[in-house]
């Protein structure tokens, strides 16, 4: 029987309305859709990178950014994609 590891997730979207002056982090500023579809298929990739069958993912952290601005049909679709890896 294989061990699983428990590990947890954070996933990080960009996304936000203005650059606040205390932030460090990488943001996309606006509410393009296409920047949207690009950052999933990407994050998409990612997931597909890393899966890896010993690992149990029991948290996912979402930050950011503004993770609201990440449209709610994106984000679940991204959340099921996780728990399916």
């Amino acid at each position: 029987m294989m061990k699983m590891i428990k590990k947890g997730i954070y996933i990080h979207i960009p996304f936000c309305d203005k650059k606040c002056s205390y932030c460090d982090f990488t943001t996309i500023i606006g509410k393009d859709k296409e920047n949207y579809k690009k950052y999933l298929c990407l994050l998409l990739q990612e997931i597909d990178l890393y899966k890896d069958p010993s690992v149990f993912v029991d948290t996912i952290y979402i930050g950011g950014g503004t993770p609201s601005l990440f449209p709610r049909r994106q984000m679940d679709l991204c959340t099921d994609l996780f728990l399916a890896a």
